[in-house]
């Protein structure tokens, strides 16, 4: 099966500076039912658990993953998700292309895909809430893809504005906040 295919909506798609494609679609699988995907050659996926819990079958492994926890697909691979029980899981696939060509040995040499389960990630207290850091690392398709979570206190702030070349996504997990953003223009 597809997933763009089957039970989801696709919430955002287009370029970046350094993406000529990206999309992001919400998804879900109910009551013990699965979908299946393989990554096109040209492209990599992040999934992300929005919640519920799901059983995630990538390569020879198979994890139990909740609300936040994630994976990365590289080129080629394929993968099953399927709800862990009659519950439904909500996720999100992130699908993206590089405008740079695609370097398997790269993705491969960093580890692979792999999946990170949020339970077994250390969230660490600072003066402004706390952060998870999931990954830093070269992928076929960026030489540097990061992902962390911030976790802010009432009132708080991230940083000020910023600016930088590389595309950034933010998703607002759970409560309510602004996001101040400036556009970058070479």
């Amino acid at each position: 099966m597809n997933i763009q295919e089957n039970l989801s909506a696709i919430l955002f798609e287009g370029p970046t500076y350094d993406m000529a494609y990206l999309q992001v679609t919400t998804n879900s699988v109910t009551g013990y039912s699965k979908l299946s995907g393989m990554v096109p050659v040209a492209e990599e996926q992040l999934l992300l658990i929005r919640s519920g819990t799901a059983t995630m079958q990538l390569k020879d492994s198979l994890h139990i993953i909740g609300a936040g926890s994630v994976a990365v697909i590289l080129p080629g691979d394929t993968y099953t998700i399927q709800s862990y029980n009659r519950d439904s899981c909500w996720f999100y696939v992130i699908k993206y292309r590089s405008k740079a060509p695609v370097n398997k040995a790269r993705g491969k040499a960093a580890g692979g895909s792999f999946v990170i389960d949020w339970n077994k990630t250390d969230s660490i207290p600072n003066n402004k809430g706390s952060r998870r850091s999931f990954f830093e690392r070269s992928t076929a398709m960026c030489k540097r893809l990061e992902m962390h979570v911030s976790t802010l206190n009432a009132d708080s702030s991230n940083h000020g504005p910023q600016t930088h070349r590389a595309a950034e996504l933010t998703i607002m997990k759970e409560g309510i906040g602004e996001l101040q953003s400036i556009e970058y223009r070479r």
